[in-house]
């Protein structure tokens, strides 16, 4: 390895080009129009994730709903 030591600002760290992408593929998602009216219909509703269908494989929607069932606030009597 060789360290070098510069005044020059470096790339993205490879997190931060990982953050930006998915904060663009959000973006990028709420405004599609079906999105948009589905987030107008329900305020307080946000985009937790974005799917590329044209990668492979399937999704593990068990892990994932599992994950959302975790932080989904308690029912209450109300609720029933």
């Amino acid at each position: 390895w060789v360290v070098i030591v510069s005044a020059d600002v470096g790339a993205p760290t490879l997190r931060e080009q990982d953050e930006a992408a998915r904060q663009a593929a959000v973006r990028s998602a709420a405004e599609h129009p079906t999105v948009r009216a589905i987030l107008e219909a329900f305020p307080g509703a946000t985009i937790r994730a974005v799917r590329d269908p044209t990668q492979a494989g399937e999704p593990d929607v068990t892990a994932e709903a599992a994950a959302l069932a975790d932080e989904a606030p308690p029912e209450t009597a109300e609720d029933e």
